[in-house]
């Protein structure tokens, strides 16, 4: 693999597990610092939402790192 190139894994996690926990935590933190608040769609967010077949949450990671670079939650209404 040249050494500007790099696999991104993208797989779904439980909303619940660490991965999913600790990218939510910094996206708010950021959007907090940015905004100075969190939009009605971002509080209250559950497990439960995630769930599938309802919907389900990614996670990305870069070359088998452990720590997760990115996220997409995605759900029904």
């Amino acid at each position: 693999m040249h050494p500007s190139t790099f696999a991104i894994s993208l797989r779904p996690e439980p909303y619940q597990s660490e991965g999913p926990r600790w990218v939510v935590a910094q996206a708010e933190a950021e959007l907090v610092a940015r905004y100075g608040f969190l939009d009605g769609g971002e509080i209250g967010l559950t497990a439960t939402m995630f769930d599938p077949p309802a919907g389900v949450f990614l996670i990305a990671r870069v070359g088998g790192r452990a720590e997760p670079v990115g996220d997409a939650g995605l759900r029904t209404g």
